[in-house]
């Protein structure tokens, strides 16, 4: 008898000290939460963050506030969302620069494989190589044969170093051992506008910064990523059947939500739950198309081989090219 009663207390102490946790991921979320954006209101990845904060947040029946940390190039942001509690009510909304990072600074206050688990992918903004619309060449293969028989005579622009224009374009011309010379510009505009009168020859851009050039004839747009046309651009081939797969810029942009190490793995698959749901909502899909991003989604695990791709990609990418950030 003694010894029965001894395995019935051993027992009962495990399930209480197991029922707060249970109770915590069945009743999550029971307040507001917060989403933390390392970039300043109003560009791209906050404007995507806040659409994303609505959808998820209706489906998690609590308010998401978006938080915006900015400087270092989402640094600050990162480092905030890394340090926070990992209780799943302080997420982090992540795009490439969350590993770039990795590769253009000396030290950050973050590592994403040990600080961060991921939730989900979120979008994906398909990449565009463009050339001025004045341009003599019309296709991929036309631009690739005359940059390879004129070294060093063709130059690229972009938003300034370590941006994805910058990094996009070394990955075109490592991979076709191409020899252009970048242009590094304070801001995608700017460099655009230069592109458009044919200061410079080439760029690699996220579908929303030059649909209205090339629906407008200002620009060509020659190849885009992933392995079927992005619905923005109908008309403008991939990669792969410009014969130049390209298939390592399939991800294109990309955008997802992460939350601090050791975030409860009930908390992470509710949160994974909602954001299947939250992308495929009506009015964000609506509001998306507008922006030529689409939806991805998907499990935890797709998302965290995806971030791991990325980084190391892009290692490779800084490393070959020697990318400085000043």
């Amino acid at each position: 008898m003694p010894h029965l009663i001894s395995r019935r207390a051993i027992v009962a102490g495990l399930a209480a000290c197991a029922t707060p946790g249970v109770a915590t991921a069945q009743s999550y979320p029971d307040k507001s939460l917060k989403l933390v954006v390392g970039f300043a209101p109003g560009g791209p990845t906050d404007v995507l963050a806040r659409m994303l904060a609505d959808a998820l947040g209706r489906k998690l029946g609590q308010s998401i506030v978006v938080e915006n940390h900015a400087g270092a190039g989402g640094n600050i942001g990162y480092g905030q969302g890394a340090s926070a509690a990992p209780d799943g009510y302080t997420l982090t909304f992540a795009d490439p620069s969350i590993v770039i990072n990795a590769a253009l600074y000396k030290s950050l206050p973050f590592d994403v494989e040990r600080d961060y688990v991921a939730i989900a992918g979120a979008f994906r903004g398909p990449t565009v190589l463009v050339v001025p619309g004045s341009s003599p060449h019309k296709t991929l293969a036309d631009f690739v044969a005359h940059a390879k028989a004129n070294p060093g005579k063709l130059s690229y622009g972009s938003a300034g170093n370590g941006t994805p224009p910058h990094l996009n374009a070394e990955l075109v011309k490592a991979d076709q051992g191409l020899d252009i010379v970048h242009v590094p510009y304070r801001g995608a505009a700017p460099a655009i506008v230069d592109l458009v009168a044919g200061r410079v020859d080439v760029m690699c851009l996220n579908i929303g910064s030059a649909k209205a050039q090339i629906d407008g004839g200002e620009l060509r747009g020659l190849a885009v990523s992933g392995p079927q046309r992005a619905a923005a651009l109908p008309n403008v081939p991939t990669f792969r059947e410009g014969g130049i797969p390209m298939i390592a810029m399939d991800p294109g942009t990309w955008w997802g939500l992460m939350a601090p190490a050791k975030t409860p793995p009930a908390i992470v698959a509710k949160l994974n739950a909602a954001m299947g749901e939250a992308v495929r909502d009506p009015d964000l899909l609506r509001r998306l198309a507008s922006m030529s991003v689409e939806p991805i989604a998907g499990t935890s695990a797709e998302f965290s081989k995806l971030v791991l791709e990325e980084k190391r990609k892009w290692a490779d990418v800084v490393s070959r090219a020697k990318i400085k950030v000043e």
